[in-house]
């Protein structure tokens, strides 16, 4: 890690090491100072980006350690640009599919048996295309019948944000989106589901005459309330199967689902949740935005179950610092005024009346019940 211009860099600076070590700080010096009002309890774990492996477990087996959690806050996202801060109430799921066709025992060559048989890559090719319409539009039936509708509520949300499009694709490189509306735009990013292909190939990269035996191809689904991990994956894997039947090839088909993980909503109108906006408010002097994100952080929406409490993201990194990517990095004044945000929650948390705290636990009971009534 290396510091300059006022930033530091280095692998997971901002995703998430200095978000942790903010937070570290903050409880330390609240001790030390004799301000600390509330029990705050850390779990810390590094495997995340591969599936976060017996992580579920361990915390059965040791949740007496963490009994009466009223409150769980993550530092897991950005910020949607780079000067306003952000307060984070929902994520996307996430199902990742892995799709081959297996047709020879051998590898042919083009000039021989091209024109005789039906060739894996372009059976793979075509089998993919019928998945999703170049609008983005998903063509598996039954697909969106679960997606919970848009609130004014949500509306309004969005609207505050107030995401400049045309300045985005100018920073990505894109020179038009499949909508230009910002408010169309935020709910395609974070609050719709998705189906993408990212790759198909097979083991002859860059090889002009060979016909693979086998191709594979790699897609994922972003699933939202109130979709089923389970239900989507089913009729995806349905879907497959049936349309590749109807191309009558005598290839083989295999469907595997990789990784599943669940998707998460909270309230940004708790106490909870109130307590943060007035806590970054007075320490950055502006309102933070309300925002969703559309990636997956599976173990929000667990540990929200498994506690029966609320979950926050308190995002300290900017748009800019390059998270999962070369040069990642995070500024010191973010991480400072971060650590500062953390301590003002938590003296905020600890005035929050105890009856606040048990109609919130009664909600959450009955928005459980209906959900299992559902």
């Amino acid at each position: 890690m290396e510091g300059r211009d006022g930033y530091l860099y280095g692998r997971g600076v901002t995703d998430n090491k200095g978000p942790i070590l903010a937070a570290l700080f903050a409880v330390k010096e609240m001790k030390e100072q004799g301000k600390l009002n509330v029990n705050v309890n850390f779990v810390i774990e590094g495997e995340e980006e591969c599936d976060s492996a017996g992580f579920q477990t361990a915390i059965h087996n040791n949740k007496h350690l963490l009994a009466d959690t009223d409150l769980l806050l993550f530092s897991n996202e950005q910020w949607l640009a780079e000067e306003t801060p952000c307060l984070v109430f929902g994520m996307r799921g996430i199902i990742q599919i892995e799709v081959e066709i297996i047709g020879a025992k051998v590898d042919l060559h083009s000039g021989i048996d091209g024109g005789v048989l039906n060739e894996p890559l372009v059976d793979l090719i075509h089998l993919l295309s019928g998945l999703v319409q170049g609008d983005g539009k998903v063509l598996v039936p039954d697909f969106y019948d679960d997606v919970e509708g848009v609130t004014d509520d949500e509306k309004e949300i969005y609207e505050k944000v107030g995401f400049d499009v045309r300045g985005y694709g100018k920073k990505i490189g894109v020179s038009s989106f499949l909508t230009s509306d910002p408010l169309y735009f935020l709910m395609r990013r974070w609050r719709y589901p998705t189906l993408s292909i990212h790759s198909v190939g097979t083991a002859h990269v860059g090889s002009s005459t060979i016909l693979p035996k086998s191709a594979k191809g790699s897609i994922s689904i972003r699933t939202v309330p109130n979709m089923s991990n389970e239900r989507i994956t089913g009729i995806v894997h349905t879907y497959l199967r049936q349309k590749f039947k109807s191309m009558l090839s005598p290839n083989k088909l295999s469907v595997k689902t990789v990784r599943t993980g669940d998707w998460w909503k909270g309230d940004p109108h708790t106490p909870y949740f109130s307590a943060a906006k007035e806590a970054i408010k007075s320490v950055w002097g502006v309102e933070p935005l309300l925002t969703r994100s559309g990636g997956t952080i599976p173990t929000t929406k667990f540990l929200a179950e498994e506690f029966n409490c609320e979950a926050i993201h308190l995002p300290m990194g900017q748009a800019s610092d390059n998270q999962h990517l070369p040069n990642e990095r995070i500024r010191m004044k973010n991480l400072l005024k971060g650590k500062q945000v953390i301590k003002d929650l938590l003296t905020r948390v600890a005035s929050i009346p105890i009856k606040d705290k048990e109609q919130k636990k009664e909600k959450k009971k009955e928005r459980e019940n209906e959900d299992e009534q559902k």
